[in-house]
């Protein structure tokens, strides 16, 4: 019978060994006292327990703190920890230092340089963050923990001009005939601007924009992948100078903003009569929303050229 049972079952040995077992534990059911059964039953069950295979350990997943990104102004310090035995190295060998303890040291001159973390149990396991080295890091931070609007100009756009025709909504058209158009420079300059904001991972829900094409085309190219939409709030001259920073100020206060969440306008120059420093295309005003009215408030400004000296190929 045993015999029979272990040539129809194709198990491993071990396992045949302790169906053996368990046919004998059968026959001794048969012909001897229960306590013996007893003791043969927990017999089999510690034989079983020791066919159980080892469970795999799991590879390693490296993981360096802080992650993601940060942005520090030049000459700062930034301490880096691994959950692993790590090797530290900054591979730009003009990007600063780090030592065996992790402890990053920022060059004295602006750029986005990349940390590096080897296992030293197994150097093919790596993993990186990037350091944005910038005099700007203070706004930087600010959007990063999010809670604010934050206001574009345009970039570039002297491509033909604004006519201010009589004729439908010439504004919104995309003709270079009829209104100013956004630049190949400016085109690129947007393009920068956006890798930039996602390579240090600053929250954006939406933007809204002006309805000229030179606003929504500077919005959409930036490649945040963001829903964009147009309104006549930040949309200059075709409905009147006379209240448009008053609708500015209004429709930033509107803004539910918080932490991890921004949004992003993008228009033209202030109104006439602004409180606000001239703003050229391309640069970016943060301002905080305020919940009660009145005027938000003016955080500050990061330039077109603060963005470009952070872009990387």
């Amino acid at each position: 019978m045993n015999g029979y049972f272990l040539r129809m079952n194709p198990l491993n040995d071990c396992v045949n060994q302790h169906l053996s077992i368990i046919l004998g534990v059968y026959y001794l059911f048969t012909t001897m006292k229960k306590f013996v059964l007893l003791i043969c039953c927990l017999a089999v069950i510690s034989f079983l327990s020791s066919c159980q295979e080892d469970e795999p350990s799991l590879p390693l997943v490296l993981t360096i703190t802080p992650s993601g990104s940060n942005a520090i102004p030049p000459g700062k310090t930034l301490l880096f920890t691994a959950n692993a035995d790590v090797s530290w190295e900054v591979p730009d060998e003009t990007g600063g230092t780090i030592t065996d303890g992790g402890v990053y040291v920022a060059p004295n001159k602006i750029g986005t340089f990349t940390i590096l973390a080897t296992s030293k149990e197994d150097p093919t396991i790596r993993a990186t963050s990037r350091v944005y080295v910038t005099q700007s890091h203070e706004m930087f931070s600010k959007i990063k923990r999010g809670g604010y609007v934050m206001h574009f100009r345009h970039a570039e756009a002297n491509v033909g001009q604004d006519k201010l025709t009589t004729h439908g909504q010439w504004w919104k058209t995309c003709r270079s005939d009829s209104a100013r158009q956004i630049s190949e420079q400016g085109l690129e300059d947007v393009k920068k601007i956006g890798q930039v904001l996602r390579g240090l991972n600053v929250p954006i829900d939406s933007a809204l924009t002006s309805e000229f094409c030179r606003c929504k085309m500077s919005a959409d190219t930036m490649g945040l992948d963001i829903p964009t939409t147009k309104v006549r709030s930040l949309t200059y001259f075709a409905y009147g100078e006379t209240y448009r920073h008053e609708r500015l100020h209004k429709l930033i206060n509107e803004q539910k903003v918080g932490v991890n969440h921004n949004m992003m306008f993008v228009s033209h120059s202030y109104a006439q009569g602004s409180t606000y420093p001239p703003i050229n295309q391309g640069d970016m005003d943060i301002f905080l929303p305020n919940g009660n009215g009145g005027e938000p408030t003016y955080v500050g400004r990061i330039s077109l050229g603060a963005f470009l000296e952070l872009y990387r190929d």
